[in-house]
């Protein structure tokens, strides 16, 4: 039972891990709860080793995420009388 939940565990990896890596990515840069944060950190480390390449896509994606809404963000603050949001 434990090999089947290990293998089926890992074939729903590549499902999971862009649906939870912003929360991961935030968690492990700045959780307030020590023990959060740490676990969290396990878990990053967990998935990097499991599929590298994957992590990496997810990890582009989200900074590709994070500039655009930069950008977005700046466009607003142009847009409004005095800079002001």
């Amino acid at each position: 039972m434990a090999l089947t939940t290990v293998i089926l565990g890992y074939s729903v990896y590549g499902q999971v891990l862009p649906i939870v890596f912003e929360a991961l990515y935030q968690n492990s840069r700045a959780h307030w709860n020590s023990t959060v944060h740490g676990l969290t950190c396990n878990v990053v480390k967990l998935f990097m080793e499991m599929d590298s390449t994957l992590f990496d896509q997810c990890s582009n994606e989200y900074r590709q995420k994070q500039e655009k809404l930069g950008d977005e963000e700046a466009k607003r603050k142009v847009r409004m009388p005095g800079g002001m949001v």
